[in-house]
């Protein structure tokens, strides 16, 4: 399997989540890469990020095809990985050649069903539960819950309730959260409203893997600000932003210590 996707902790969760059902995986942090990586070997399938730098998913899908075509070589299954379901990205990317679609933060059970009617293997969850399906808009920070920054339980089943992978995940994203902050600040002080959204746009995906949903809804109107150029907008919901991600990193030990409780209770074979 060849994963296309420039987030680290994006990487991680795809990664780990193919894991659990006995996928490897190469990975590459752009569209370029994608293309010259299926130059080189046999994939069973891709994983393609839609928003990348330089080459994106969506270029780089037609790339293939064009390539597939003039070689006469067999079809890759190609699956769109996009941060929200917006209406008419469905179509943007069946129109680009690509096989199937996936949202963001992955759902393992939308994934393994799409990969098993594309790639023909027995890719069933290990957990049957899946996260609530996510509402067609995304919540502002304003109607986001807030009585912990960390919903533990939908984190636990994001991760199929494997406390090891999600405590992996919290150590990781407490490790980037405030830096990815700084990064935010730093840009809207440049007056780089467009950078500063992109940088948005992957925080917002980091605080979804984790559950902590009004982080995700404060970097998520930081990002369509961005899109706007309303860096005093971006400037204003930036303090919001920053007390959340410190209330979130407070959070996280009490968050790993309920974890610990949960894989006590109920142990998951680690991978």
């Amino acid at each position: 399997m060849l994963v296309a996707e420039d987030n680290d902790m994006n990487q991680f969760v795809t990664q780990q989540t193919l894991l659990r059902v006995g996928c490897t995986c190469d990975i590459v942090p752009d569209g370029s890469q994608a293309i010259e990586a299926v130059g080189k070997k046999a994939y069973a399938a891709i994983l393609m990020d839609c928003q990348m730098p330089g080459v994106d998913g969506l270029e780089a899908t037609r790339r293939i095809r064009e390539r597939e075509i003039a070689a006469g070589s067999r079809r890759i299954p190609i699956i769109a990985l996009t941060a929200e379901a917006i209406a008419g990205d469905r179509e943007k990317c069946l129109a680009a050649g690509m096989d199937g679609y996936v949202s963001k933060p992955i759902n393992a059970k939308d994934l393994f069903t799409t990969l098993a009617s594309l790639v023909g293997r027995d890719a069933e969850a290990p957990c049957s539960a899946s996260p609530p399906a996510s509402a067609s808009e995304p919540p502002t920070a304003s109607n986001a819950q807030s009585i912990v920054p960390i919903d533990v339980e939908a984190l636990l089943v994001r991760c199929m309730r494997d406390a090891a992978f999600a405590t992996r995940l919290l150590e990781k994203f407490g490790q980037r959260a405030c830096e990815d902050v700084e990064r935010l600040r730093a840009g809207v002080a440049s007056g780089d409203a467009a950078g500063t959204g992109r940088l948005a746009h992957n925080l917002k995906s980091v605080a979804a893997h984790v559950s902590a949903e009004k982080l995700r809804a404060i970097a998520f109107e930081i990002e369509q600000a961005g899109g706007r150029r309303d860096l005093q907008f971006m400037e204003k919901q930036l303090t919001l932003l920053e007390d959340e991600a410190r209330r979130c990193a407070a959070y996280i030990p009490q968050a790993i210590e309920r974890l610990a409780m949960s894989q006590a209770a109920s142990p998951v074979k680690p991978h």
